[in-house]
């Protein structure tokens, strides 16, 4: 089982506008991948981070998750809404394996 942890930190204010981005991101994305994408938030650490969680039977179907994501037009398009409202350069991505 492979976990993706994709995470990015919101800009000062822009959390509430951001909570919104981030659920339509979520259902768009479990809908193109057939997968469920869920949002979670930091309770400590670095404040204001996001993230967005899915799981995947093993790295070919997490690869052929992303690549439809990529091709799709919504997705990218809804994508640009995030300019404003995440700090540059904050975006990371973590795969976890399960042990």
């Amino acid at each position: 089982m492979i976990t993706l942890v994709r995470k990015a930190t919101v800009v000062t204010g822009k959390l509430g506008d951001e909570v919104g981005f981030a659920k339509e991101i979520a259902s768009i994305a479990s809908r193109v991948i057939g997968t469920e994408v869920w949002v979670a938030t930091t309770i400590g650490g670095t404040t204001a981070t996001l993230g967005w969680i899915s799981t995947y039977k093993d790295l070919a179907a997490y690869e052929a998750s992303l690549a439809k994501l990529m091709s799709s037009q919504e997705y990218v398009g809804a994508i640009k809404k995030a300019q404003g409202l995440l700090i540059d350069g904050s975006i990371s991505d973590q795969l976890w394996r399960d042990i």
